[in-house]
């Protein structure tokens, strides 16, 4: 052989040697648990003081444990959902955030988790959901408690079964919980609805949508559930007795 092709040879693989030896060196990562909840949400302003009007958020609840479900919390990883930072809740032992949606012009489907731990090792996982629901009646207002509450809402996407929910702040009571078909409007019947009390009306999905994760660096059983959900308040006031 050559004695410069000889060389040449040589040279290329002490060369090549150090970089072998680098990528034998990136960190061995403990493979994570991860549950993931979110929550996309539509809440009409509190009881009639109209706060937080048509406030759209993304509630997000992330829990990482080393190992196993019943491993050490993580409490040092950097955590973005849609490039948005979630902070570590040390009372909840998770990371969670209201993620407000100011200035969506759409209800967003597709959510993106990012990962970063302090050893090195991310894990990244995009994702899209079926879609969101918004109550469209009642509005936040007072109501005279003499007739029946309408219930309505409108889906940003496909339309799917509901549960519907009303509850009496009042006297600390569940007025109604039932399912309802996708379009379904419903009534609150005037008989049922009691004077001088403040009510909150909500729907959620009738399921969850839920991902499994997998990888090298995810615990099996590992998931991501999202359930979108909406409400509002309303008060209600004495019935009207005539004139």
């Amino acid at each position: 052989m050559n004695i410069r092709v000889l060389l040449l040879i040589m040279t290329l693989a002490a060369a090549a040697w150090p970089c072998a030896r680098e990528q034998k060196q990136e960190p061995e990562c403990t493979p994570l648990f991860i549950k993931a909840t979110f929550y996309p949400t539509c809440s009409l302003s509190r009881y009639d003081y109209n706060i937080d009007i048509n406030r759209r958020e993304l509630r997000a609840y992330i829990e990482l444990r080393r190992g196993g479900i019943q491993g050490e919390p993580v409490r040092d990883a950097r955590v973005q959902v849609n490039g948005n930072a979630i902070e570590y809740n040390e009372t909840e032992n998770d990371y969670r955030r209201r993620i407000l949606l100011e200035n969506a012009p759409d209800f967003p489907r597709d959510i993106t988790i990012e990962i970063k731990r302090s050893d090195g090792c991310r894990i990244r996982e995009s994702f899209t959901f079926p879609g969101w629901v918004e109550m469209a009646s009642p509005q936040p207002q007072i109501i005279t408690a003499d007739k029946d509450i309408a219930v309505n809402w409108t889906f940003s996407s496909l339309p799917f079964p509901l549960q519907l929910h009303i509850y009496d702040y009042s006297q600390r009571r569940s007025l109604l919980h039932k399912r309802l078909e996708p379009s379904q409007a419903t009534l609150l019947p005037r008989e049922s609805i009691p004077a001088g009390a403040v009510l909150r009306i909500w729907i959620t999905a009738d399921w969850f949508f839920k991902k499994y994760l997998s990888g090298k660096d995810v615990v099996r059983g590992s998931e991501i559930n999202v359930m979108p959900w909406s409400q509002v308040f309303v008060r209600t006031r004495s019935r009207e007795t005539g004139p």
